[in-house]
């Protein structure tokens, strides 16, 4: 982790404007190619979600602007971020999970399997500690979305948020809508089009 100096950051005169706006986060969502995910990785067997994830957590923690974080004045960059997830439960609930991100698919494939299994046995929601070393992200695989928002606690909530929702088909080539929202004082929309686009490229 490494703190970031605010009178040398480029970003110092959009975080100032943005850390002042009672609504500061912006939320896009982007249809984008998975073919290769479907008649290639599918058919060999990888897990689908599991993928996905891993797919959207490499993208997450190659962009630094995805791995910013700040409390009171202070801004920091964390060195990785992990993935903290919803998984449904009995009754048509859903439970938090979470687990440590590794760019090794096998290993990060392994762990997200254990720690799956293992948050299918909770009952009730759980709220994790530790809450900037993570990105929060749900999927919705039963609609095709084309927007969404996310609930945040406040102004200064600076925590990334990613969806993901139902994959279709059009004459053999299979698309997904994937969302992110984020804090307009650490990122705008250039980094946005900078992770859909490694998304899609780990993906398609």
């Amino acid at each position: 982790m490494k703190d970031i100096d605010l009178e040398t950051w480029s970003r110092k005169n959009a975080y100032h404007l943005f850390r002042q706006s009672q609504q500061p986060h912006f939320s896009v969502t982007v249809p984008i190619d998975v073919t290769g995910l479907m008649t290639t990785l599918k058919a060999d067997g990888v897990p689908i979600f599991n993928y996905t994830l891993f797919a959207i957590m490499q993208a997450v923690n190659e962009i630094p602007e995805f791995r910013l974080r700040f409390e009171g004045e202070r801004v920091f960059e964390l060195d990785q971020t992990d993935p903290s997830f919803t998984v449904p439960i009995e009754g048509n609930n859903f439970a938090f999970c979470q687990v440590a991100h590794s760019g090794d698919w096998n290993e990060f494939n392994a762990r997200c399997t254990a720690a799956v299994e293992a948050a299918k046995q909770q009952a009730e929601l759980v709220e994790e500690a530790d809450h900037f070393r993570w990105t929060y992200l749900t999927c919705g695989p039963w609609l095709n979305f084309t927007s969404m928002t996310h609930p945040v606690d406040g102004p200064d909530d600076c925590i990334p948020r990613i969806a993901w929702g139902k994959i279709t088909e059009n004459n053999g080539a299979y698309s997904m809508p994937l969302n992110i929202q984020m804090h307009h004082a650490l990122a705008d929309g250039y980094h946005a089009a900078q992770f859909f686009a490694s998304v899609e490229r780990l993906l398609k």
